[in-house]
């Protein structure tokens, strides 16, 4: 069975919306959690770059949570439990985190990350690479899984159908460094609230809209997922578009966010929201 590292920290205020845990809040601790495990059984993070020029950059992620939808004032304390695995060539590590507070799982995290080598020590360049031997060694037999086990975790886009229910929206925003990581490079639990922040945006435009897109306000999301194609760097503006469509059950709506840089049309990050609308 994958080995695990376990973190239990006290809830704060800052963790929640006025309806679950955040997004970003459970991507920082899962951050934590790849750091914990890497530096336990395998080597710390900065020292896959000091030692071999190798670093790690979150592809694609996923967060699903479960009902009911867990408060600030439900819990003191917030566990969670993370293990790893790595696939194919040892070029993808896998990364899930089970989240529990008072004796029940509240939410699931996963991470598909990719390897790369670092072009320079300054860290200006990097391609896609695999764990040098030594460095794969530290994975037990079990955590080294075949590429179709791996890749259950593909980044594919949630059941929908229908037509749009809201045609796309686009807004401006600059990257600054409260949403990048210490290369200059966005940071992917950053990213993500800033690109699904844009679903609350529509609800100031003063634009009529949807019945099942209006009742998404008082709403948790059930099911996030996040695709990280191209990096972007500090001050780079970015694009953010927006649309929606009904979920495949048709009780629930899948919100559809891209970003991108204003110098192309093609998207560096997706991210999909899935929430069941609450009457309002």
């Amino acid at each position: 069975m994958p080995r695990e590292v376990t973190s239990t920290e006290p809830v704060t205020a800052t963790m929640f919306s006025s309806g679950q845990l955040r997004p970003r809040a459970l991507l920082m601790m899962m951050g934590g959690g790849l750091a914990r495990w890497m530096a336990t059984y395998v080597a710390p993070l900065g020292e896959l770059i000091t030692e071999h020029d190798t670093t790690v950059a979150v592809q694609v992620l996923e967060i699903d949570y479960y009902c009911p939808a867990l408060g600030f004032e439900d819990s003191v304390w917030l566990t969670a439990d993370t293990r790893m695995c790595t696939f194919g060539c040892a070029e993808w590590l896998h990364l899930t985190t089970d989240f529990r507070a008072e004796g029940r799982q509240v939410a699931r995290g996963r991470l598909m990350i990719r390897v790369l080598a670092l072009d320079g020590r300054d860290g200006g360049t990097s391609r896609p690479s695999t764990l040098t031997a030594r460095l794969r060694s530290g994975f037990a037999r079990d955590e080294v899984v075949l590429m179709e086990e791996g890749r259950s975790l593909a980044g594919s886009a949630p059941p929908m159908a229908g037509e749009e229910i809201l045609p796309a929206r686009e807004w401006r925003t600059q990257l600054l460094r409260s949403h990048c990581e210490s290369a200059d490079q966005w940071s992917f639990p950053a990213m993500v609230e800033l690109t699904s922040s844009a679903r609350e945006r529509l609800f100031v435009t003063g634009e009529a809209l949807a019945p099942a897109v209006r009742a998404t306000l008082h709403s948790p999301s059930k099911n996030l997922r996040a695709v990280f194609r191209r990096p972007m760097f500090l001050f780079d503006e970015c694009v953010i578009a927006t649309a929606a469509r009904p979920s495949a059950d048709g009780a629930g709506v899948v919100f559809v966010h891209h970003a991108r840089p204003v110098s192309t049309a093609r998207p560096h990050l997706t991210v999909w929201e899935t929430l069941y609308p609450r009457p309002m």
